[in-house]
């Protein structure tokens, strides 16, 4: 089982035409769109991938950066 972060990556032509696809079919994200184009999305390890959504969120990635010694 893999945990997967956003934004999922593609071609907004190639996304577009999954998404369209899918349409009144089950799809829960964008790569389930591709899979059921019949694409198969890459699946690439990253780094720490930090989302800002709520003020909250913000704090705790200066936190986590600061611990590093990276500046914001």
């Amino acid at each position: 089982m893999w945990g997967m972060e956003t934004p999922q990556i593609c071609r907004a032509g190639i996304l577009r035409q999954a998404l369209q696809a899918a349409c009144g079919n089950e799809c829960t994200d964008e790569v389930t769109a591709l899979q059921q184009l019949g694409l198969r999305p890459k699946l690439v390890q990253i780094g720490m991938n930090l989302k800002i959504t709520l003020p909250h969120d913000l704090e705790l990635a200066q936190a986590w950066y600061a611990r590093r010694g990276v500046q914001s």
